[in-house]
């Protein structure tokens, strides 16, 4: 069913209608590009209300339906652990998703409910635009960065791989046949 998820009544009224879930995907997301100094309020709070309060929103309407064994899964991006030019909105929503994962992780481990992260690089609606200036920018010879997998190979790896997977907290990423995940940041004595 098409919602808001940035509208917390919308969500509510939509987690009446579900019973039981085993899996609960928060995939909805959002750009609006800008250089901080150019970005309006509203700019930065329309990516973080859809980007991070639309996670807290689905999964706080929801949680107590999710079973035993299930899993929640959320999507980052590269852009939270690494920041990209002109999208710190976007990326410090998506590193507020990585926080509330690895939190949500361990407050729900004594509830057997898995909690895990997907960074995908994917040829989307949202990335489409970029890859098409990229192109008439750069031609065939895009740089590594910009080339993607498709969405197909983020929902087999999450169909086939993650659903069946016991761990949790993790922060997986992928990009076609390039699947991995994120180890713990390391603290570096100055």
């Amino acid at each position: 069913m098409p919602l808001d998820v940035s509208n917390r009544s919308s969500v509510a009224n939509a987690a009446k209608l579900i019973k039981d879930i085993d899996i609960l995907i928060n995939n909805a997301g959002i750009t609006a590009d800008s250089t901080f100094k150019k970005m309006s309020p509203e700019i930065w709070d329309e990516v973080i209300s859809v980007n991070l309060t639309g996670v807290f929103n689905s999964t706080h309407a929801l949680l107590d339906k999710i079973n035993q064994d299930g899993q929640i899964i959320t999507l980052t991006s590269k852009s939270a652990l690494f920041g990209n030019f002109g999208q710190a909105n976007y990326a410090a929503s998506k590193a507020g998703i990585i926080a509330f994962t690895k939190t949500l992780a361990k407050e729900l481990q004594k509830s057997m409910i898995r909690v895990n992260s997907v960074s995908p690089a994917a040829v989307t609606d949202m990335t489409l635009p970029v890859l098409k200036s990229l192109k008439e920018t750069y031609g065939q010879n895009i740089p590594d960065e910009w080339k993607m997998g498709s969405s197909s190979d983020v929902a087999n790896f999450i169909i086939n791989d993650l659903i069946e997977s016991e761990m949790t907290g993790k922060i997986f990423s992928i990009n076609g046949s390039e699947i991995g995940y994120w180890q713990e940041p390391t603290f570096h004595k100055l």
